[in-house]
């Protein structure tokens, strides 16, 4: 058995010395919101939108934050829809009794709600537009104001 000792000691020293706890050193910091992959993600700016979801899909690996209060959607829709994550992408589904109007332009702003799950980066404002009609409304009202008074 004293034969062994000096082996044995060395083995456990040999593994105590690869069981050091360290930081690993890494790269440079993500500093890059997540971007869409417009191949994999439903086509924006659609016209004649009959679908029951919309799907986002991203570079990397993102989280939701507040996402029932920072999705705007005009017009309101009736019922709360359905927003989650699925594997890296953003899933968008309408509630299975809503129906959208007809010839109208939906908006849905997704504020700051979607960011990375790294470094919480945030893919800022992406809106996704969509039209039940012929047209895209540019959502936009101008006009000039003569004689006020």
């Amino acid at each position: 058995m004293q034969r062994y000792l000096p082996g044995l000691g060395l083995l456990l020293i040999f593994f105590w010395g690869c069981a050091s706890k360290a930081t690993p050193p890494g790269g440079p910091k993500d500093e890059t919101p997540p971007r869409i992959i417009i191949d994999k993600s439903t086509p924006n700016y659609q016209l004649h939108f009959d679908q029951k979801s919309i799907i986002i899909t991203l570079d990397e690996w993102v989280e939701l934050e507040d996402a029932q209060n920072q999705v705007l959607i005009s017009p309101p829709l009736e019922k709360r829809p359905d927003i989650r994550i699925k594997k890296r992408s953003v899933v968008f589904t309408f509630h299975d009794d809503e129906k959208l109007r007809e010839n109208a332009t939906y908006s849905i702003n997704f504020g700051e709600s979607i960011h990375d799950i790294t470094e919480k980066n945030v893919l800022k404002n992406f809106i996704f537009v969509f039209s039940t009609g012929d047209v895209l409304d540019s959502l936009k009202v101008e006009g000039q104001i003569k004689d006020a008074f």
